[in-house]
């Protein structure tokens, strides 16, 4: 969010620390071990969005897909096709693409829960996501920094931008310009 490319080393107790954080923020918003999830969150280059989601799926004990985003759309509809899982993880734009693709195919997939991490959805994203998958929940499992971890999720209760912040992982304050402040507790 900042715009320019940080990076953060990890020890593995602090990465086992932020894969359970993330798995409490997946569960808060509805996914359990019963879901089948396509995991498409995009995989190496320095990211390490897809292992530690692939590790929180993992930690809930849900059946996962590890489908990533690191192939042309029209590939993960295919897979998403073959598997026919009823849960999406992945960031915002990348759920767009898949059901932009999706609509253009003609692939009409049950999909009953979307959970993103990173940008919120927008209104407009929200509500051409629901006139593609209409029996979908959809909520923010996570919301968080390289530098920090996890810092926010939403429930199934949340609305909009709405979120819950990860106590005890981090201290989340405001400035006087709005913008949010956020301190590890665990780095």
């Amino acid at each position: 969010t900042s715009g320019r490319m940080s990076f953060a080393r990890y020890g593995l107790d602090e990465f086992q620390e932020v894969c359970n954080g993330a798995a409490y923020g997946l569960k808060a918003c509805g996914i359990t071990p019963d879901d089948l999830v396509a995991n498409c969150i995009r995989a190496g280059a320095f990211w390490n969005g897809f292992l530690i989601s692939y590790r929180a799926l993992e930690i809930i004990g849900c059946n996962i897909l590890p489908i990533t985003d690191n192939q042309p759309v029209e590939r993960t509809l295919d897979y998403l096709e073959m598997m026919s899982p009823n849960t999406l993880f992945g960031i915002s734009p990348t759920l767009v693409q898949i059901a932009q693709a999706a609509t253009r195919r003609g692939l009409k997939l049950d999909i009953e829960k979307v959970a993103f991490a990173s940008t919120p959805l927008t209104t407009e994203q929200e509500s051409y996501l629901a006139s593609v998958w209409p029996n979908a929940s959809f909520h923010s499992a996570g919301y968080g920094a390289a530098e920090v971890g996890p810092i926010g999720f939403q429930c199934e209760y949340c609305t909009g931008t709405e979120h819950h912040i990860l106590q005890p992982h981090c201290i989340v304050e405001q400035d006087d310009d709005g913008s949010i402040i956020s301190t590890s507790l665990i780095r």
